[in-house]
């Protein structure tokens, strides 16, 4: 994330549209991949485990990863629709 857009950048929505747009379409490949790995861990995890130690597995390794690709798409989406910025300096 932080080769898109720095912190400071990320905050003003200073950030290359083709940049982006390539950043979040590999974002969207691994979120899907996620779900397909999830989907079947899930699966075969459930056929060696309890279901509380699989639960407990997925909040400690899979929930941290989905809920930072959410929230990357939800900090960038502004910028994917941004079309004017103001001049700088920012004051």
């Amino acid at each position: 994330m932080n080769t898109v857009a720095p912190e400071y950048n990320r905050r003003h929505l200073f950030v290359r549209r083709y940049e982006l747009d390539w950043f979040l379409a590999d974002l969207t490949s691994l979120e899907r991949n996620l779900l397909k790995s999830k989907e079947f861990l899930n699966r075969h995890l459930r056929d060696l485990y309890s279901e509380d130690v699989v639960n407990e597995w997925f909040d400690l390794y899979i929930t941290p990863v989905e809920h930072q690709i959410n929230t990357t798409f939800v900090e960038f989406e502004p910028a994917r629709t941004k079309i004017t910025w103001p001049r700088r300096p920012l004051i």
